[in-house]
This record gives structure tokens, C-alpha cells and sequence, in this order.
């Protein structure tokens, strides 16, 4: 970390003037602004010396179905790095300073380098509005101003537009402006109640709080709306899988949202490890491993694995496998492992440890359309139940249309099994807390989150 750090560039000079200015006495107050470029196109230019990224090439892996943008997502990265190190410069004078200091951190924008659209506002998307900030006081600030900071981190969670900046700023400074509307009422205060939010009001507007308007939010704007108002609303109160999470891009998006994951799993007996990944697709070669470190910030999120191609033969390896992951990322709690039969192979699972589920077959709808197979529907839910406690599953799971057939002929025998179901409504359609309140009583659902980076 420091200045020191840094290729010559406008950003590195233009801190130096920055850090020599914070070093200055002054008997007035002062406001120091820097407006930095690195995380502009062409993102290349500013990184820090030395700085790799860990893969030549982010490919299908990382983008699904999408184009290929691996230059500008490594680059983006890097040059973010860049300006991670700028703000830790500006932060570590400002703690050497007795000087009551504020550091804000306010980007004016975000780029969308994985769609291919970088600055391109035109081009909608939550990537290019969702930006983080920072408000930082050092220790002579916290303590000249401690109910300021107080209230600042107790709204630190409410939404805030990048245009209200600058009230805060004045209310910051104390500054009092005779005729002025503030455009909103103060952060600082505590009882602050952002009011909606509107995007690019003069022109295509976006009503970024509003799940009514028939504007151009995208995928992720609708999948965030429709998952808070199904939690206010409280019409679902079990894990909500986001379905077929097969690339790392669309597991980057989907963990914002979702309790839960769902991802397709096949072993490779060659190189003894899982690869997320769906026949009869060609294969990506995308490791769990990988797909477990890009969410390796939310220990808490829920996984249910659909195990594709788990077999006797190599029953020891997987285990193996698994628990080497168990043993890293925590999984056992928080994972449900879906197999298509019961039997031995599943029972060497539960018996390690493992929560098991066991895949009703779609064909098993046909009992829920009439009478004249009772006998013989009877039967076959007898030999699935069977078959699910031969392999100790500790749930059933089934496509929701089978739900008929499953109440009519399962549940009755089913006794502590839970259930587990996917249904074709998907995050981003309107709504969605309407149509989850109406659906029988499950103990987890998959839904659809359609990405750019599907695959």
C-alpha cells in the first residue's frame, strides 16, 4: 500500500497533491476533491506493479453463454485495484492527521466491462448504478463529531442516490445555503427515510424502487425488487434457489439475491475433482472449487447440488472430494445433494454425513390425472419411498407439477421427508411474492434467474 506503489499517471499525480495538501496546516476548514480515471476505459492503463490475475482466460467458465470479455473483466479488475490503493493512501493520511478529517469515496458511476458495455450508460445496467461508497472519519473527526458518524452508519444500510452527496457534503460542513431545496433530507439524521429512487429523470427514466413501471431496469434490477418484496411481504419464509448456476459470472449475480444456489454437479474420475456442469452441454471445466470461492463471501448461502453422474465405481473419490470441500467452505449445514436413485450410492452419502434428496421422475405426473391407475400409483409411491429411506434421503424432490400426484399418493406414507420442488416462474416476473404465497407448503423452492451469463 502507498503512494509509492503506483505507476505514473493523472490519478498518481493528482494524489500526491492530495496527500501534500492534507499535510498542510490550515486555520480553515477545506474541501480537497480528486476525481479519479483508472476505472474508465481503457482500464488496462492504471494497475499496480506486478499486479496478475489468476487465469489467462475467464472463457465459458466464468461467462456461460456470453461473449467472452475476459481482457476488459481482468483489466477492470485490476485497474479497481488501482483504486483500491489510492483510497488506502488518502485513508492512512488522513489517520496520521490531527486535523478532524472526512475521506468520501463517491464513484459517479459504475462499468459493465462483462456485458462488453463498459461506460456505455445507454446501455442499461444495475452494474452501471450500483456503486459502493465510503464515508471514513478519522480518529480526530469521530471524536469532534461522534453523533454525526453515529447516525451516518446507522442509515448505512437505506438506499442512497449519488446526486444526494451533496447534502451531505453540507450537512458535513455545517454549510447553510439561503434558498436552496435540498434534494433530500439529510443523511446525518437519524430518522432519514430515502425517498424512491429515479434514474435518468429527464430522459428514459428508471424507477429504481418501483416494481410497477414499465421502464428498462434489467434482470437484476426486477430479481432484487421481486426477492425484497417477497420478504417484506413474508409469502415465503423457506431457501429460494436460484436455478442452474453452471458459470461464475451468473453465481457473482445470483448470490446478491438467493438463499440458495442451485448447481448442476458431474465428477471427473480422472482428475478426481466436481465440475459444475450440465450434459449434454459441452463441457466448461469450471471446478467447484472456483464456484465455491466466488461466493466464499456468503458462508450462510444455502447450495443444492444435483448430482449428474455419481456412480458405485467412484463412490470413494467423491467422498473423498466432497469432504475436502466440506472441510474448507463449511458446506455439510447448508447443502442438500440431489440423486436421481436411492440405493447404496446415496446411503454412503447421508451415511458420511450428508443431507440427500431423492429425484421424483417427471413420469410420476401421470398419477395425479386420473383414478383409473390408483393401484398401481399406490405402488410406485410405496417403491420411491422405499428407495428414498434405503439411501436415508432426508427429502424428496420433484418439479412442481407433480405436486397433485405427490399429495395425493405420497404424502400420506411420506412421514418425516421433506420437500423439495422447482417451479418455471422466474425472479424478474411480476409478481412473483403473489404467485410464491399461492404455492402449496414446501421446505425449499428453485426458481429461474435468467442471466446474460446462462449456460
Amino acid at each position: 500500500m502507498g503512494s509509492q506503489m503506483l505507476f505514473p499517471s493523472a490519478d498518481t499525480q493528482a494524489l500526491q497533491a492530495v496527500l501534500e495538501t492534507l499535510k498542510k496546516p490550515s486555520a480553515s476548514r477545506r474541501l480537497i476533491v480528486q476525481h479519479m480515471q483508472a476505472a474508465h476505459a481503457a482500464y488496462c492503463q492504471h494497475q499496480l506493479p506486478g499486479d496478475r490475475f489468476e487465469l489467462t482466460t475467464l472463457g465459458r467458465a466464468f461467462f456461460g453463454n456470453a461473449t467472452d470479455h475476459s481482457d476488459s473483466v481482468k483489466c477492470y479488475d485490476r485497474a479497481v485495484r488501482f483504486v483500491d490503493d489510492v483510497v488506502a493512501s488518502v485513508m492512512a493520511a488522513a489517520a496520521a492527521s490531527s486535523r478532524p478529517t472526512i475521506v468520501i469515496f463517491m464513484p459517479d458511476h459504475g462499468e459493465a466491462p462483462e456485458e462488453g458495455t463498459g461506460h456505455n450508460s445507454a446501455a442499461h445496467s444495475a452494474r452501471h448504478v450500483e456503486i459502493p461508497m465510503l464515508v471514513h472519519f478519522n480518529q480526530a473527526a469521530a471524536a469532534a463529531w461522534p453523533g454525526r458518524r453515529s447516525n451516518l452508519l446507522g442509515n448505512a444500510a437505506k438506499p442512497f442516490l449519488g446526486s444526494w452527496v451533496n447534502e451531505l457534503i453540507l450537512d458535513l460542513f455545517d454549510v447553510k445555503v439561503q434558498g436552496l431545496r435540498p434534494e433530500v433530507a439529510s443523511p446525518m439524521t437519524t430518522d432519514f427515510v430515502p425517498p424512491p429512487r429515479v434514474l435518468f429523470r429527464d430522459s428514459q427514466p428508471v424507477f429504481y424502487d418501483q416494481l410497477t413501471v414499465g421502464d428498462r431496469k434489467d434482470y437484476l434490477e426486477l430479481t432484487r425488487l421481486n426477492l425484497e418484496a417477497v420478504k417484506i411481504s413474508g409469502s415465503w419464509n423457506k431457501p429460494l434457489f436460484a436455478h442452474r448456476v453452471n458459470s461464475v459470472a451468473k453465481a457473482l449475480e445470483a448470490k446478491q439475491y438467493f438463499s440458495g444456489l442451485e448447481m448442476d454437479l458431474t465428477f471427473d474420475s480422472v482428475l478426481q475433482v466436481y465440475e459444475v456442469y450440465h450434459p449434454p452441454s459441452i463441457n466448461h471445466h469450471l471446478p467447484l472449487e472456483f464456484q465455491l470461492k466466488a461466493i466464499s463471501d456468503k458462508p450462510q448461502l444455502m447450495l443444492w447440488f444435483d448430482m449428474k453422474n455419481s456412480s458405485v465405481s467412484s463412490l470413494a473419490a467423491e467422498l473423498n472430494a466432497l469432504e475436502g470441500l466440506d472441510r474448507r467452505w463449511g458446506l455439510k449445514a447448508r447443502t442438500v445433494l440431489e440423486f436421481p436413485e436411492g440405493g447404496a450410492l446415496m446411503k454412503a452419502f447421508s451415511g458420511a454425513g450428508w443431507r440427500t434428496s431423492y429425484y421424483i421422475p417427471a413420469e410420476f405426473r401421470a398419477c395425479a390425472a386420473t383414478e383409473v391407475h390408483d393401484s398401481s400409483c399406490r405402488q410406485s409411491a410405496k417403491n420411491l419411498l422405499g428407495n428414498a429411506h434405503a439411501g436415508g434421503a432426508r427429502y424428496l424432490s420433484f418439479d412442481l407439477s407433480l405436486y397433485p400426484a405427490i399429495e395425493r399418493f405420497v404424502s400420506p406414507q411420506k412421514g418425516e421427508l421433506g420437500l423439495l420442488s422447482w417451479t418455471y416462474i422466474d425472479s424478474a416476473t411480476p409478481g412473483l411474492a403473489r404467485k410464491l404465497r399461492e404455492l402449496p407448503p414446501l421446505d425449499g423452492l428453485i426458481i429461474p434467474m435468467k442471466s446474460k451469463f446462462d449456460y
